[in-house]
């Protein structure tokens, strides 16, 4: 019985990985991409004008940024979707520190962060993003 058990998902486990290999990973869009913020952010500072295709260059994952995106399963949801980067506002001192607020998921010194990355890949001496406010919070022309 344990073997047919273990034989039964051993089979479902490799037939999902094959469905999941076929899926199509949707095309990344090329170009410049405004990042959006939440309604009720409060801006002091321009939007960002993201350069999607330069990351997609430098051979960086999709889940680099999209980390909660389960690539082949849709497209991937913006930074500031519901469940995920959506506090426009923090209040307290929690909320500043707490991942949902969406300025942490651009500005924070975690990996994950824009900001993070781009100093990591700086300290390693590797080809980095900007790491000051002006180089990305840059007026539109």
């Amino acid at each position: 019985m344990n073997r047919l058990l273990v034989l039964t998902v051993a089979v479902a486990a490799g037939a999902f990985m094959l469905a999941m290999a076929g899926a199509e990973t949707p095309a990344a869009p090329e170009g410049i991409v405004p990042i959006t913020v939440p309604e009720d952010a409060e801006l002091t500072k321009p939007l960002v004008l993201f350069p999607h295709s330069r990351h997609e260059a430098a051979e960086l994952g999709c889940d680099a940024c999209h980390h909660m995106w389960d690539q082949g399963m849709g497209d991937p949801v913006p930074c500031t979707a519901s469940g995920c980067h959506d506090l426009g506002v923090a209040q307290t001192r929690e909320e500043k520190k707490a991942p949902e607020y969406f300025r942490n998921a651009f500005h924070s010194s975690e990996l994950m962060s824009c900001n993070g990355c781009h100093k990591a890949r700086k300290e390693l001496g590797e080809t980095h993003g900007p790491t000051s406010c002006r180089d990305c919070h840059v007026e539109a022309q």
